[in-house]
């Protein structure tokens, strides 16, 4: 028979009592770790992450994919590619043709954004794509852009030289000979051309650009100013390149050249 327990309470005989803050017993024979984990196989690839498809509730792009993605690796064009027949370069169009007021009653109209290249995508894609001067000017005048741009392309033909002024979805097309700085030739935009005296250098390009030699004796003022960065000389022809950096006070690279001078 078992003892009634008093207050405070006791021990009844024969039972063992445990404290709150005891640890819970195991068996002294069972030697697995509780919780174990699994270690990954070594020789297996790491699986793939599944991603998840519901969107949480804040955020335009949350749970989908970006419209644009970074890339921090390095890329080459393939062999066949590395040598075009042609010579390719953008300048910006300084300053912007006005744009088109747009008045609709939809509202989702006016926040559509735009799908166009920006021109220097365009200009790495027709280099990398293009392989002769009539499909890269074909590109060059038909293809949509983000911005308006000036494009120079000249080809391995003395009649393959011509500039073109690139609004959005129109532009216009001067054919050799021709000079590019930054203002426009085709239309009348008010406003302040970029750099310094863009009607000057033009003027300069205009009158040496046929007499000028190898190198860089025609970068002078005003062509050559405080806002200088950079001459290149390119000859699709010949596969020649020559580029030369600036500053404010004057050059400041040795001068590359391709192929390297014997």
């Amino acid at each position: 028979e078992r003892d009634t327990p008093t207050q405070p309470v006791d021990a009844l005989a024969g039972d063992e009592q445990r404290t709150r803050h005891a640890p819970e017993r195991h068996d002294p024979r069972d030697h697995t770790a509780p919780n174990r984990q699994r270690k990954p196989n070594a020789s297996a690839p790491p699986s793939t992450r599944t991603p998840t498809t519901v969107e949480p509730r804040r955020g335009p792009l949350h749970g989908r994919t970006p419209p644009t993605t970074n890339d921090d690796s390095s890329t080459r064009a393939p062999s066949d590619v590395n040598s075009r027949a042609f010579a390719l370069a953008s300048t910006d169009a300084s300053p912007s043709p006005p744009r088109v007021a747009l008045h609709t009653s939809d509202p989702e109209a006016n926040q559509r954004p735009r799908r166009a290249l920006p021109p220097t995508h365009l200009l790495r894609e027709i280099v990398d794509t293009c392989a002769t001067y009539d499909e890269a000017k074909e590109r060059l005048i038909e293809t949509s852009l983000a911005i308006p741009a000036f494009f120079t392309l000249s080809g391995t033909n003395p009649e393959q030289s011509c500039l073109i002024e690139r609004e959005e979805d129109d532009g216009t097309v001067h054919d050799n000979p021709t000079s590019c700085a930054n203002h426009w030739m085709a239309r009348d935009v008010p406003g302040h051309y970029r750099g310094v005296d863009s009607v000057g250098r033009r003027t300069l390009m205009a009158e040496t650009r046929d007499d000028a030699e190898d190198g860089f004796d025609w970068v002078k003022a005003p062509i050559l100013n405080e806002t200088t960065r950079i001459a290149v000389v390119a000859n699709a022809l010949e596969g020649k390149l020559m580029v030369r950096g600036y500053e404010r006070d004057g050059v400041v690279t040795r001068d590359f050249r391709r192929p390297v001078p014997s």
